[in-house]
């Protein structure tokens, strides 16, 4: 190699060997705030269950819509679905038997980030969470979480007023609100 092509391969280098970028999409408030704020560095990855709300596949259209994205979904890989697993298991997951959260969110998650390390995946706790709520640091290996709405200290209102502003603030029944 002559001296031209070793200081371009250095200098690019860096850009060929970025991690992928992933926010971790829900469709709620957080989620979608992340979602207008880093859509052009990062795709949104959601992980259905198979038996989410219809309000919910609509937000997600809407978004993908407006900003002229597609939105990753995700599913278990052996392709079990949550309401097959209750029938299955004769057993409804509660406050109490959570499994719903690791098995068809958690994990399909997990296996996905796996396939593309090394990787950053964003989740959108916001500031007031912080304290709150613990996050998911260090479960994959090679992936790095990160929390910009609490780094930016980004608080829940403030999405509010974002998504407001742009038309894509979330509007879903009283039952759909999270606990």
């Amino acid at each position: 190699m002559n001296n031209q092509t070793d200081v371009a391969a250095t200098t690019l280098q860096p850009i060929v060997h970025q991690p992928q970028r992933f926010i971790a999409f829900s469709g709620g408030v957080e989620s979608t705030t992340m979602v207008a704020m880093f859509h052009k560095m990062a795709q949104p990855v959601f992980t259905d269950t198979g038996w989410e709300h219809d309000e919910l596949y609509k937000q997600i259209e809407k978004v993908e819509k407006h900003f002229g994205i597609e939105v990753i979904r995700v599913k278990r890989k052996d392709g079990l679905t949550l309401p097959q697993y209750i029938e299955d298991q004769k057993f409804y997951p509660s406050f109490r038997a959570r499994f719903c959260t690791r098995m068809f969110k958690i994990e399909p998650m997990d296996e996905f980030l796996a396939d593309k390390t090394p990787c950053e995946i964003m989740i959108g706790l916001n500031a007031e969470e912080a304290e709150k709520r613990t996050g998911n640091f260090g479960l994959q290996e090679g992936v790095t979480y990160s929390y910009p709405l609490v780094d930016l200290g980004i608080t829940r209102g403030a999405c509010v007023l974002l998504l407001r502003e742009l038309g894509i603030l979330p509007q879903f029944p009283r039952y759909m609100k999270r606990g």
